[in-house]
């Protein structure tokens, strides 16, 4: 429901920009640009029970209850290396995710959880390198596609019945994205897309994070 409202509000907007706005656009300067962005999103785990059950448990995890959506927020500079190319990097938090579940304690002898209830609580962060295609920014409002690598980090705490620990789990592996870009300035502009960021260590996490919202661009 979210996506669905902010997808709405972003067609919205996109249509309120009068036809006039023309010089809003950047003309492309053969010297390079450097930009500041920074926005805040809703993102929203790709985690399964099976997920929980095998990457965060020892198989002996019941009745699994999940919080996979979270508020994600990311900072970053790029650097316009062509009229319709430029290079990112950045900083992205993707939030928070809660699980509760029941143990039957089957695999309590080899190390594994207690009988009764488990808590794990986790947030993921990293760093970002990329490149955003975009249109042309004379236009007023175009589009755009971005992707590249992203140097995550999943940390959080474990607590059952009879102990408590905490974990990191660290990767590197590929974001993308796509998305509207729509100029309110010659020097400010908006995107609004929807970026999905994997997570896998091949050992123990494989899921992904989509994240939807806006970024504020500022050029100078």
């Amino acid at each position: 429901m979210k996506k669905t409202v902010l997808m709405a509000s972003l067609a919205a907007l996109a249509a309120s920009v009068p036809a006039q706005a023309n010089h809003y656009g950047r003309a492309y300067n053969a010297s390079p640009t450097m930009y500041f962005f920074g926005g805040v999103s809703s993102s929203d785990y790709n985690l399964s029970r099976e997920d929980v059950r095998f990457s965060f448990g020892d198989g002996s995890l019941r009745s699994i209850d999940q919080d996979n959506q979270s508020v994600a927020w990311d900072v970053g500079v790029g650097y316009r290396i062509g009229p319709v190319l430029s290079m990112e990097f950045g900083y992205v938090d993707l939030g928070e995710f809660a699980v509760s579940a029941q143990s039957d304690g089957s695999a309590a002898a080899l190390n594994g959880y207690a009988p009764g209830r488990v808590d794990i609580d986790a947030s993921t962060d990293g760093v970002f390198l990329g490149l955003n295609v975009h249109t042309p920014d004379s236009e007023p409002v175009g589009l755009f596609l971005r992707g590249g690598i992203y140097s995550w980090e999943v940390e959080g705490q474990v607590q059952d019945s009879a102990r408590r620990g905490r974990f990191l789990v660290d990767g590197v592996d590929p974001f993308v994205g796509a998305g509207v870009r729509l100029a309110l300035d010659k020097h400010i502009q908006v995107q609004l897309g929807y970026n999905y960021y994997f997570v896998d260590d091949d050992s123990a996490l494989d899921f992904g994070t989509g994240v939807v919202g806006a970024d504020l661009f500022f050029y100078f």
